[in-house]
C-alpha cells in the first residue's frame, strides 16, 4: 500500500508539471504559435528555429513564400509592398541543405497551392557534406514525427521550456523580437558585434570560419547531384501545377568569391551555375536571377581595420542587408526588372551562360588586381588555417 500511495505521488506530480509545462508554453508562447484564426503578424524572440517556422507554415494561411538559407532569411523582406497583396512567409532556414529546402517545400504544397515561390539558392545548399539538423529533424518539417511527438517537441521537451521562460524575460524587458514573419532581425544579430570589434573584424572572422575551414558548406568534391535533382523535382512540380516560381543566387560580397577562388572552389562554383542555366533551358517560364555578378553592390569597400565605417549593403560577407534586398525583391518582382542606375543581377540561361561566367571570371581578376591588400589577407587566413 505505501508503494502505491508514492506511486500514486509521483503521477500526480508528473502530471501536475506536465501541465505546468504546457500552461507556460502557450502563455509565453516562444515560437509565436496562432491560437485564433484572426490575422495577425507573426513576432516571437525564436522564429528562426525549424520547429516555429513548421508551425507557421502548417496552421499560417499564406499565398507566398521565400525558401532559402540564413542569407534570405535575414535579408529578403516578407512584408515589403512589392509583394502587393500577398500574403507573404519567410520559410528561409539558417544553416540548412537542399534537402531541408526540398522538405519545407513540400509542407508548403500540402497545406494549399501558393500562388508565389521566390527560391533564393547559395552555394552550400547543395554540398554533400552539409547534414540536416536535429531541430530539423524533431520539427514537423520531418514528416516522420507523429503528431504526438511534435506536440512534445513544441509543449514538453526541456528546449521548449527554455525557450518559454527566455521568452518570458525578454518580453518583460521589452526587448524586440528576434524574428518578424518569419524573417530575422539583422540588426540585432550584428550590430552588437560590429560595435564591439569593428566590421572589418567581423568579415575577415567570417572569411575564416564560414568559408575558409567551413569545408561542411564549402568541400572541395563540388555540388552534390542528387541535391541538383531536387531542385529539378521542385522546378517541375512548380511548372506542373502552374505555381509561380522565381529563383535567384543570393549576393555574396566580392571578396568571400576571391575567397573561393584562393581554396579552389571557385570553377565549382561556375559549374553549379551551368547547372542551374540547364534548368532554366527546360523551363523557360521560371527565371533564374544570379546577384554574384560582380555589380557595383557586392564590390564595394570593406572598411579597413582602422575604421568605424560600415557597410552599406552587407553585414559581412555572407549576409546581405535588407537595403541589398529591397533592390532584389525590386528586380525580380517588377516587370521593367526594376529602374536602377546601376545593374544588378543576370539572368541566366544557356544563351548567355558562358560569357556570363567568362565575364565573372575576368571580372574577379580585376578584383584580385585591384585589391591587393584584400587578396593577401586572405592568403595569410588559408596559410593559417593548414
Amino acid at each position: 500500500m505505501r508503494h502505491n500511495h508514492y506511486l500514486f505521488i509521483f503521477l500526480g506530480s508528473f502530471v501536475l508539471l506536465c501541465m505546468l509545462s504546457i500552461s507556460l508554453s502557450f502563455y509565453a508562447n516562444p515560437y509565436g504559435v496562432r491560437f485564433s484564426q484572426e490575422k495577425h503578424d507573426i513576432y516571437n524572440y525564436f522564429g528562426g528555429t525549424r520547429t516555429a517556422k513548421a508551425i507557421h507554415i502548417q496552421e499560417g494561411s499564406y499565398d507566398a513564400f521565400i525558401l532559402g538559407s540564413s542569407r534570405s532569411e535575414i535579408g529578403i523582406d516578407p512584408t515589403h509592398a512589392l509583394w502587393g497583396g500577398l500574403s507573404t512567409y519567410n520559410a528561409s532556414l539558417a544553416g540548412s541543405n537542399f534537402v531541408e529546402t526540398y522538405k519545407v517545400f513540400q509542407t508548403v504544397i500540402q497545406q494549399k497551392k501558393p500562388k508565389l515561390i521566390v527560391l533564393a539558392l547559395d552555394y552550400s545548399l547543395f554540398s554533400g557534406a552539409r547534414s540536416t539538423s536535429g531541430d530539423f529533424n524533431l520539427s514537423r518539417f520531418e514528416d516522420s514525427n507523429s503528431s504526438f511527438s511534435s506536440f512534445f517537441k513544441e509543449h514538453l521537451s526541456k528546449d521548449s521550456i527554455e525557450k518559454s521562460f527566455r521568452a518570458l524575460k525578454y518580453s518583460i524587458k521589452g526587448l524586440p523580437p528576434k524574428h518578424y514573419q518569419g524573417q530575422k532581425n539583422g540588426s540585432l544579430t550584428f550590430t552588437k558585434v560590429i560595435n564591439e570589434n569593428g566590421q572589418h573584424h567581423l568579415v575577415f572572422n567570417t572569411i575564416f570560419k564560414k568559408v575558409i575551414t567551413n569545408s561542411e558548406a564549402y568541400p572541395q568534391e563540388g555540388f552534390s547531384s542528387s541535391r541538383i535533382n531536387l531542385l529539378k523535382e521542385l522546378v517541375k512540380y512548380c511548372s506542373d501545377q502552374k505555381i509561380q516560381l522565381i529563383i535567384f543566387i543570393s549576393p555574396v560580397h566580392a571578396l568571400q568569391l576571391m575567397t573561393f577562388k584562393q581554396i579552389g572552389i571557385w570553377e565549382n562554383f561556375l559549374s553549379w551555375k551551368k547547372e542551374l542555366s540547364n534548368i532554366s533551358d527546360t523551363y523557360p517560364e521560371t527565371p533564374i536571377y544570379d546577384f554574384t555578378d560582380f555589380s557595383a553592390f557586392i564590390s564595394e569597400e570593406v572598411p579597413s581595420n582602422a575604421s568605424d565605417t560600415t557597410m552599406q549593403w552587407f553585414w559581412e560577407t555572407s549576409h546581405y542587408k535588407n537595403t541589398l534586398g529591397n533592390l532584389i525583391l525590386n528586380r525580380i518582382l517588377t516587370l521593367d526588372g526594376g529602374d536602377l542606375s546601376t545593374p544588378f543581377g543576370s539572368k541566366l540561361n544557356q544563351e548567355n551562360i558562358h560569357s556570363e561566367l567568362t565575364k565573372q571570371r575576368l571580372n574577379l581578376d580585376l578584383y584580385e588586381q585591384k585589391h591587393e591588400a584584400l587578396l593577401n589577407h586572405v592568403k595569410a587566413l588559408i596559410k593559417e588555417s593548414r
